[in-house]
């Protein structure tokens, strides 16, 4: 009986160390949030909005070409809808409409969010605007952005970003409680 007590805690023991040196590996495997060059190219979205008030939470497909310097992020589903984001400003079209500029003029809310150098994945070089925290687990790494501007923080509670070897998911907490997460794959997987 002791035996076979001994040899269920040696298979438990061998089983523990596979799956820890499988994470390992795993993890080993990916890049440093931190040092991700910037990836440029066209990428499919699902974006999932979870509002207050709203039972259901509000999802949309597309896609997004990111390019140096600007973002043409292209909602196919359930609407129409062409975001061009360029350290100009933000223009709209609903439904093949014409653009229409979002915000004042400039780039301040660009500059403030980081928002081209995120969907880039350059990461490191949101320091400037977010204390940067990241994590490791099993099967890739989070970065946790936080703003460090007062005014930032009145509308933005954090952003987590994750991924293996590029950006891959992107959560968006907003101080009022309303959420958004946003899931990245190469145009075409």
């Amino acid at each position: 009986m002791a035996g076979a007590a001994n040899l269920a805690r040696q298979a438990r023991a061998l089983l523990a160390a596979c799956i820890l040196s499988f994470s390992g590996a795993a993890y080993a495997q990916c890049a440093d949030p931190l040092a991700l060059e910037p990836e440029f190219g066209a990428f499919a979205f699902t974006q999932t909005r979870h509002l207050s008030g709203v039972r259901a939470p509000l999802v949309s497909r597309g896609q997004a070409i990111v390019a140096q310097g600007s973002v043409d992020w292209r909602v196919t589903s359930p609407l129409d809808i062409r975001t061009q984001i360029t350290a100009s400003g933000i223009t709209q079209s609903i439904e093949g409409g014409a653009p229409q500029r979002l915000g004042g003029q400039g780039d301040a809310f660009l500059a403030s969010a980081g928002l081209l150098q995120l969907l880039s994945g350059d990461l490191a070089s949101l320091a400037n605007h977010y204390n940067i925290a990241p994590t490791r687990g099993p099967s890739g790494w989070r970065v946790r952005l936080t703003p460090k501007s007062e005014t930032a923080a009145r509308f933005l509670s954090y952003i987590e970003a994750g991924g293996c070897e590029r950006v891959a998911h992107v959560e968006v907490r907003q101080a009022n409680g309303d959420w958004m997460e946003i899931a990245l794959s190469p145009a075409g997987s």
